[in-house]
């Protein structure tokens, strides 16, 4: 069995477990995404995102991949709609109040028209069977992403600081409501420090060259096999 079967073998062991995804879908995500992991580590992490029932085509969650001492690190990130969808799932999400933002803790606006980023956002997220909403309140200097060498904001929080705060804030009243729900789910927003403007993602959405893709394949699969190039053969086919 040559490794690209390998890897496709171990994908449809793993599909059949999973609810959202297909083995296909899994060999995409691994071998764009998640590329380079060992494949314990990945399939720790898609049980993770299946059963928080979360769906990375349809941005509900995103890998965020990294190296480490030479060692690639994969995690997840959800996006806001992900806690928002799973919040309503319960049936006792009542909506929002807010959000709001201020540049002295003590006046709070509900639009942001100041070119100048504010320095907190406030959002309220309400529960049927709670008397009062939940708040959620985020710093703009404990969350905003900044490039580490010129400290500048990076990317949307360079061009909308204010809805990128207010996400933040949204994202914690939401986990203080549904906690239960939403436990160990983080937003992008929220950990931009592991994301690093996104350097190590790739749109799935984009097709990719099958020959270079099957390569890739055998590739990952000798590393998360532990297979030296002896055992493993030459693997990728040739023209």
């Amino acid at each position: 069995m040559s490794d690209a079967e390998k890897l496709q073998s171990k994908c449809e062991e793993l599909a059949d477990e999973l609810q959202l995804y297909t083995a296909n879908e899994l060999r995409r995500i691994y071998s764009s995404e998640a590329y380079g992991a060992k494949w314990g580590d990945f399939d720790r992490l898609l049980r993770r995102i299946d059963r928080a029932g979360l769906d990375i085509f349809r941005d509900q969650a995103y890998i965020v991949r990294r190296e480490d001492d030479g060692e690639v690190v994969i995690e997840f990130r959800s996006s806001i709609q992900a806690l928002r969808m799973r919040a309503d799932s319960t049936g006792k999400y009542a909506g929002q109040e807010g959000p709001w933002w201020t540049d002295d803790g003590s006046t709070w606006h509900d639009v942001w028209l100041k070119d100048e980023p504010p320095n907190a956002a406030m959002a309220h997220v309400l529960r049927s069977d709670f008397e009062t909403p939940m708040r959620g309140v985020a710093k703009f200097e404990e969350y905003a992403a900044r490039y580490s060498r010129s400290g500048d904001l990076m990317n949307m929080w360079a061009e909308m600081p204010a809805h990128m705060i207010a996400k933040c804030a949204e994202a914690l009243a939401i986990k203080r409501a549904f906690p239960q729900k939403t436990g160990g789910i983080l937003t992008r927003a929220e950990m931009h420090r592991d994301d690093e403007d996104g350097a190590n993602q790739r749109d799935m959405r984009e097709p990719t060259d099958a020959h270079e893709e099957t390569a890739r394949d055998v590739d990952v699969m000798n590393d998360a096999l532990d297979l030296s190039p002896e055992e493993s053969g030459d693997g990728a086919p040739q023209d």
